[in-house]
């Protein structure tokens, strides 16, 4: 199948579950209200690309390069993140629903999650060196063997983190709540 190159392009209002999804490149693409639910999109390139409020809940990415790619109000449930090609893996999210996604071993240091809904996301392994979670709820987020080293959690709500099982050097919180530290030793804060 030839690979088709797509640049600088504004894709929206298509359901992709009903439309074909075309093989290729994407370069400086914007989607807008896309439907790529339960998609196979394998192997495509992504590069300088955003996706302004579209489903690619439990879409499979497997092999797909997603380079400087930002997300905004989209809902990625489930989506396995660690599958993509790692070259130059480069992500942000801005309002996102990225509920029980997963992270797993991937290098995502530099990346920004801004009031976006983690809960019950898996970044065992992850290098999440300076990634800043910014007003994001981590409720049942996974972090263990994870590098946090000055990993911004200073308004993140719910976490729950065991510093023994994680680099944490630097790391950087919120004074006025440290409990979700404590939880592993099972402390509690009055």
């Amino acid at each position: 199948m030839a690979r088709k190159y797509i640049e600088d392009q504004e894709i929206k209002n298509i359901d992709f579950t009903e439309q074909l999804f075309e093989f290729g490149t994407y370069e400086g693409c914007r989607f807008i209200d896309c439907n790529f639910s339960s998609l196979d999109i394998v192997n495509i390139h992504f590069e300088d690309c955003e996706f302004t409020n579209c489903n690619l809940s439990n879409t499979n990415l497997c092999d797909s390069s997603m380079q400087n790619i930002k997300f905004c109000e989209c809902k990625l449930l489930g989506v396995k993140f660690d599958e993509c090609n790692p070259f130059l893996f480069k992500v942000s999210f801005h309002f996102c629903l990225l509920d029980y996604a997963s992270f797993y071993k991937m290098k995502v240091k530099n990346s920004f999650f801004e009031n976006c809904n983690l809960e019950g996301v898996d970044f065992t392994e992850a290098d999440l060196e300076k990634t800043v979670f910014s007003q994001c709820n981590l409720r049942n987020v996974i972090f263990e063997r994870s590098n946090l080293t000055k990993t911004d959690f200073s308004t993140a709500t719910n976490f729950s983190i065991d510093p023994t099982k994680n680099k944490m050097t630097k790391a950087i919180f919120d004074k006025t709540d440290l409990s979700g530290l404590l939880d592993v030793f099972g402390l509690m804060l009055k």
